[in-house]
C-alpha cells in the first residue's frame, strides 16, 4: 500500500508542476512577451495572425446571410470563473444544448467553448483589434468551436475549427446591472488559480445586449499561444458600456508575479493579404401585401462596395440595387448599339 500512496503523491506533484508551467508559459512582457512567443510557438510568427486594426477605408462590403444564435438566451445551470494568470476565463454549464452560432460569415454550425477577456491599465487602451487604430478599454472574446469537432484542442488545430466573437467595451456613467454580480466576483479571484461560482449566472445575451447584426470580419488567428491560425473573427461595431467602477475591478486582479492584470493585449499583427469585410445585414420584411422583401443594411453606412465606391448616405434597399444596376446595363448596351 505504501508504494502506492507514494506514487499517488508522486503523479499529484507532477500535475501541479504541469498545471503551473502550462498557466506560466507565456506573459505579455519581459523574456516569455509576445516578441518571444513565436520562439516557443512557432505559429505566432504565421502571416495571419490576430489581432490587427480594422482601417475602415479597406474594408470591403459583403453580403452575408442572417446569423443565428441558438440558446444565447439561455439561462445556464451554473457558471464558474477563473483567474488564469493572463485573464478571466467565464465557463458555463447549460441544462441542455450549448449556445451555438451559424450563418453570416461562418461555414458550418460553432458551438460556444468559453469567454475571456482582455484590458489595459487605462480607459484609452486594452481592447485587442482597434478601429482606425482606436483601441477600447476592453474587449469580450466570446469563443467557439466547429461541432465538427468534439474538442476544443482538436478544433484548433484544423483549417474552420474556431470562430471568435468579439465584442468592445465602452466606458458609460451608470452600472451595467448585467455586470454587476460579474464584476462584484472579481474581487474574489484577484489571486491567479482561484476561482468564483455565480449565483445567478448570465445568458450570453444578456452580457452583450448590442446589435448583433453589424459587424467587421476576417481571417486571424487565437491571440495567446499557441496562435493557431484560420480562425475566423467577428467584431461586433456596436460596443457594451459599462461604467468606469466595473472596468477598473479587472484592473484589480494579479498575475503569477504578484503584479496588477492591467494590460493582457497582444500587439497588432500585420494585416498581409487579408481582407476585412463588413456585413451587410439580409432581412426580411413583408410588404404590406404578405410578401416577404429581403432588404440590405450595411454595417459600413456611408461607402458601400457594390456602387463602386461611390458615397451614399443611406441604407440602399438590394432590390432597387438590382434594378439600377439593370438599367445601367440596359443604357450601356444601347449605346453601344
Amino acid at each position: 500500500m505504501r508504494p502506492l500512496i507514494v506514487a499517488l503523491l508522486l503523479t499529484l506533484i507532477c500535475f501541479d508542476d504541469f498545471k503551473t508551467t502550462f498557466a506560466e508559459d507565456f506573459a505579455y512582457n519581459g523574456e516569455m512577451g509576445p516578441e518571444h512567443w513565436s520562439e516557443h510557438f512557432s505559429m505566432c510568427s504565421g502571416k495571419h495572425q490576430s489581432p490587427i486594426n480594422i482601417d475602415l477605408v479597406n474594408v470591403i462590403s459583403r453580403t452575408y446571410q442572417i446569423m443565428t444564435f441558438n440558446n444565447f438566451g439561455t439561462k445556464p445551470v451554473s457558471g464558474e470563473m477563473l483567474n488564469n494568470g493572463h485573464t478571466v476565463v467565464v465557463h458555463f454549464e447549460y441544462p441542455e444544448n450549448r449556445p451555438t452560432v451559424s450563418g453570416g460569415p461562418l461555414d458550418g454550425k460553432f458551438v460556444f467553448e468559453q469567454l475571456h477577456f482582455h484590458w489595459g491599465d487605462n480607459d484609452t487602451i486594452g481592447s485587442e483589434d482597434r478601429i482606425n487604430n482606436v483601441s477600447f478599454p476592453a474587449e469580450l472574446h466570446m469563443v467557439f468551436r466547429n461541432d465538427k469537432y468534439s474538442t476544443f484542442a482538436e478544433a484548433a488545430a484544423e483549417s474552420n475549427g474556431i470562430t471568435v466573437l468579439a465584442y468592445f467595451y465602452k466606458i458609460g456613467e451608470n452600472d451595467n446591472e448585467s455586470y454587476n454580480e460579474f464584476t462584484e466576483l472579481l474581487e474574489e479571484i484577484v489571486t491567479p488559480d482561484t476561482k468564483a461560482k455565480f449565483q445567478e449566472p448570465p445568458t450570453l445575451f444578456q452580457l452583450t445586449e448590442i446589435s448583433i447584426t453589424q459587424y467587421y470580419t476576417y481571417t486571424g488567428s487565437l491571440t495567446t499561444p499557441p496562435c493557431s491560425e484560420d480562425v475566423t473573427w467577428i467584431d461586433f461595431k456596436t460596443p457594451i458600456t459599462i461604467s468606469a467602477k466595473q472596468m477598473d475591478r479587472f484592473r484589480h486582479l494579479n498575475t503569477y508575479d504578484n503584479t496588477p492584470m492591467t494590460h493582457n493585449f497582444r500587439p497588432l499583427q500585420p494585416l498581409n493579404d487579408r481582407t476585412v469585410f463588413s456585413s451587410i445585414e439580409l432581412t426580411w420584411e413583408e410588404d404590406g401585401n404578405d410578401n416577404d422583401i429581403i432588404k440590405g443594411r450595411s454595417a459600413k453606412p456611408f461607402v458601400d462596395i457594390l456602387y463602386g465606391g461611390a458615397v451614399v448616405t443611406k441604407t440602399i434597399d438590394l432590390s432597387n440595387m438590382i434594378v439600377m444596376l439593370l438599367l445601367n446595363l440596359l443604357a450601356t448596351t444601347i449605346s453601344l448599339n
